[in-house]
This record gives C-alpha cells, structure tokens and sequence, in this order.
C-alpha cells in the first residue's frame, strides 16, 4: 500500500508541476483579475504576479525532490 501511495503522491506533485508549467500565463492572468493593488500600475501588477508564481512554482519542485 505504500508503494501506491507514494506513486500517486509523486503523480499529483508532477501533474500539478506540469500544469503550471504549461498553464503560467493562464494562472497569472487569472490571478491579475483577482487581484486589485491599487498603489501598482498593471505593468507592476503583473511583475508581482509572475515573481509570485515563479515562486509558488520553486516551492512546488522543492516537495517534489524530496519524494
């Protein structure tokens, strides 16, 4: 039971790795929708935005290596 817990624990951290992956514009626009700084213009906005995603991403792979 281990074994097919842990192969579908490392399934899921790789679909969710590839799906941002492939889906970061995506995310980062619908992220911007939500997101309203007023004290950022749209330029900085989206600045933040990837710099988070990027981040969220870097966590991400960080659970994955230690599978």
């Amino acid at each position: 039971m281990n074994k097919l817990t842990n192969f579908l624990k490392g399934f899921a951290i790789d679909y969710v790795i590839n799906y941002m992956k492939d889906n970061k514009p995506l995310l980062i626009e619908k992220a911007n929708k939500q997101l309203n700084l007023p004290i950022l213009n749209e330029k900085q906005e989206a600045e933040l935005l990837e710099a988070c995603f990027d981040v969220s991403l870097t966590m991400v792979e960080g659970i994955a290596d230690k599978k």
